[in-house]
Parts: C-alpha cells; structure tokens; sequence
C-alpha cells in the first residue's frame, strides 16, 4: 500500500470597494441631484459586483472643498458655483447652483466608510470596513433670451405701434420681470415710459406687454432712428437667491409722406360783379403694407393765403377774401377788366 501527502492552499483575495461617480446636467438656476454610488472591487460567482449602499450606521459624508477632509457637516458650499447637501443615508447629493453660475462645476467628493463582509461569527470586524471615494459633478446650461426686432410702417402724422419680443431659451427658473426704454440721450435704460426723439417724435412702452408707440411730429417723414427696448429675466434658484440677465431690442417705424393735391379755380363774370371761386383740396393717398390710406385735409384748420393772411388787395385790381374752407371773394374794382392776378389758397392735412 502506498500513500502521498497533499497539500492545500487556500489564496484569499481581499475585497476593496470602489466608488462610481455621477454627473447631471440642467439649466441655470435649477436645482440638480444625483446618487454616487459604491461596489466591491470583486464579484460575486455570478460575475456581478456587489453594491455596498449607505446606512444610517455607515452614512455617506462630503468632502469638503476647503479643506479636503471628510465631514460630518451635510452642507457644502463651492464658493461662486452653489451648495452640495447630502442625505447620508442614501448618499444621494442635492445641488442647488448659485443663481449666476453657468458651465460644468468642480463638483463635490463623496466617502462612504462600510464593512464588505464578516467574519465566521457574523461580526464585522474593523479590517472588514473599507472607504472609499465617488465624485458628482453637475453642469449647468446658461438661459439666453433671442430678441426679436420690431419695424411698422404708417401715413404721416399716424401713432404706429409694435412690440419687440424677447424669448427665453428655459423658463424653469427664468421670467421676464421687466421691459424698459433706452434713453437715446443717454443710452442707458430708463423708468419712464416716454422718450422723445427731437426731430422725429415720442416713444411710449407700455411696461406690462413691451408694446411701443410711436407717436411722430407732425412734419417728420421716412424711416425713424428708432428706440432700443431692454428686457430683463430674473433666474431663482431654490433658496430664492437671484441673478438676472438682460437683452436689447430694436423698434423702427417709417412714416410715409402722403403729398395732397390741389386743383386751381376760375372764375369770370361782368365788370364790377363780384365772383367766387374755391380751389380743390385732396388728402394725399399712399399704399402701406398693401393697403391704401389718405391723409385727409384738415377741415379743423382754416384755408389762409400764402402769406398767412385771409385778405389780399391788389391796387388798380381788387380785393381778395379766402373763407374758412377755401372758398375765394374776388370783390373788383369798378374800373377793372381783364384777367386778374393769381392768389394763392393754402391748406393743410391731418
């Protein structure tokens, strides 16, 4: 009978865990959260690595950003980007981003300190605890406002109005708090609602739509220099500290001359009859937009001579009345024949 010694030795792999790190991404101002998480560096016989989780008794803690040393504090703040808070016993990490900051953060550590098994009594002894590290890193996405520019056309003398838009690219955390008048005299935004353009007219926003009226001088014509609008958004984040941000847009508004036109009277009777005769007046008529518009005649203003006056006398001719609404009284001498001179009527549109 022969017999042989054997041996067996066992090889024990120690069990570490490792930390898998997180990232979210939202847009300004908005609160985001995500849960890093930890497995052991091993598998199990299936192949699967084992996820080794929080607990009230082994919590996750911050690393804090000052100091580069575990906390117990479940606060954090990374100065000019926001706060990192934890619940340390599911290690899931809330970050609520300072209102201005926009871009990818430096992000915060998370530690979780928790046994990776026991021993042959069911004990976890203290070489069964193991650490380690994960990192959630957020990103936020800026809000923009795209303005949109605003034209109009109208007849002279015609208020126009429009309203220049301003569009946010996210209103989770952003709303439009306020439209305002560029002061063209100074450039900067003002709290009137009214400014003037000296030569052009006056523009007058209405605060709560942005809606701009544009209210030209009599006399003014063609395409206007324009006013600037400049809205504001307010971006609130949780803890509702704010940030805003702002946007210009242009509103230009073209008046198109309307020219009346006139047509001359005659008049002829018998030596020392006194005659009359009325010129005729027509508001000018111009196509805007497609449709046609007259700027009537004034009937509110009365017909005056060119030189202003309403009596005209011409020695060795007559006498000249121009009435209210244009009519002509040519009273003549009694010794005049013959064609007389020419007066002129003048009148005014709208």
């Amino acid at each position: 009978l022969n017999t042989m010694d054997g041996q067996y030795v066992p090889t024990v792999t120690p069990i570490e865990i490792e930390g898998v790190d997180k990232t979210s991404t939202d847009v300004q101002g908005a609160t985001q959260k995500e849960t890093p998480t930890f497995n052991t560096t091993e598998t199990n016989s299936n192949g699967d690595k084992i996820a080794i989780t929080p607990s009230a008794e082994y919590p996750a803690k911050l690393v804090d950003p000052a100091t580069g040393l575990t906390t117990d504090a479940p606060s954090v703040t990374v100065e000019g980007e926001g706060t990192y808070t934890i619940n340390p016993s599911t290690g899931e990490v809330t970050f609520t981003p300072d209102p201005s900051f926009t871009g990818t953060a430096k992000g915060v550590e998370v530690t979780l300190s928790a046994p990776v098994g026991r021993n042959k009594d069911g004990k976890i002894q203290q070489d069964y605890i193991k650490t380690a590290t994960a990192k959630y890193t957020p990103t936020v996405t800026p809000i923009t406002v795209t303005p949109t520019d605003k034209v109009s056309a109208d007849v002279q003398n015609v208020p126009q109005t429009q309203t220049p838009t301003f569009d946010l690219s996210n209103d989770k955390t952003a709303e439009i708090t306020s439209k305002k008048l560029v002061d063209p005299a100074t450039g900067q935004p003002t709290d009137e609602t009214t400014v003037t353009v000296a030569g052009e007219g006056s523009y007058t926003i209405d605060p709560t739509t942005g809606a701009v009226t544009f209210t030209p001088e009599k006399d003014f014509v063609g395409t206007a220099k324009g006013v600037t609008v400049q809205a504001t958004a307010t971006i609130t984040n949780a803890n509702g500290k704010t940030a805003t941000i702002t946007s210009d847009a242009t509103y230009t508004p073209t008046v198109v001359p309307a020219v009346p036109t006139a047509n001359p009277a005659t008049s002829k009777d018998i030596q020392g009859a006194t005659q009359t005769g009325k010129p005729e007046f027509k508001g000018g008529t111009v196509t805007v937009d497609g449709v046609e518009k007259t700027v009537a005649i004034n009937e509110n203003v009365p017909a005056t001579f060119d030189d202003g006056s309403t009596t005209k006398t011409v020695d060795g001719v007559g006498t000249y009345t121009v009435a209210a609404d244009g009519t002509v009284t040519f009273v003549p001498e009694k010794s005049f024949t013959g064609t007389a001179p020419a007066v002129t009527v003048v009148r005014e549109d709208m």
